[in-house]
């Protein structure tokens, strides 16, 4: 019991660890959450700050879930469930985070560091599927939403045990609605597409804050 408490712990302390809201606060004196859609991710430092801080965002993001993943399996060897539960709950820790009120970002960056370190040929897939739809549609919303749709499904075709599939797929319905605000604005024709954000867009550039503030 210990072990599994040490891995969620471990987990979520690192994902709480909230990129976008410490590089605004120290570089830029701003709360994340308060600008563009309001979200503390990659995608939003991009559109509020630029290329370069959305860039090193994701990356820090990234790696914070990586390790935790590699901390366990290393703390513990054993049983695929622990490190497993300390990549997901580096998720939430970064969806939710405590100091910060729960009020994080949508977890893509810190899901494809667990899953690249958890099974590298799940992370593989799920990087892949996220680029394509992402470029295909000009929406970061379609990609990550593939993404977190598919996560059950890969570990259910490479034989993971039944707890980790049901876990993996209460993850998945929280990214879902973590990004239906996204998808309604994408039907609505209000969502920053990727070539807008990238092309039309310099760095610091303010957005009008949204009512979006999942």
């Amino acid at each position: 019991m210990n072990s599994y408490i040490t891995a969620l712990l471990t987990g979520y302390l690192l994902g709480g660890v909230q990129t976008a809201y410490i590089l605004g606060k120290c570089f830029h004196q701003i709360d994340i959450r308060e600008r563009g859609t309001a979200n503390a991710g990659a995608s939003n430092v991009t559109m509020v700050l630029g290329l370069k801080w959305g860039i090193l965002t994701f990356l820090v993001d990234f790696f914070k879930a990586a390790l935790a993943v590699v901390l366990i399996r290393n703390l513990f060897g054993g049983p695929e469930i622990l490190p497993f539960l300390a990549g997901c709950a580096a998720v939430a820790g970064h969806i939710f985070p405590v100091l910060l009120g729960f009020r994080g970002g949508k977890g893509i960056a810190s899901l494809l560091g667990a899953f690249l370190l958890f099974d590298w040929r799940i992370g593989l897939i799920l990087a892949v599927a996220m680029l394509i739809f992402s470029l295909v549609s000009d929406y970061i919303a379609v990609g990550s939403v593939t993404l977190y749709a598919a996560l059950p499904g890969l570990l259910y075709y490479f034989h993971y045990s039944a707890p980790i599939i049901e876990i993996s797929a209460v993850l998945s319905m929280v990214g879902f609605f973590k990004h239906l605000p996204n998808i309604l604005k994408i039907r609505r024709g209000e969502e920053r597409g990727i070539r807008s954000v990238l092309f039309k867009n310099s760095p610091g550039k303010k957005i009008k804050p949204s009512n979006d503030r999942q």
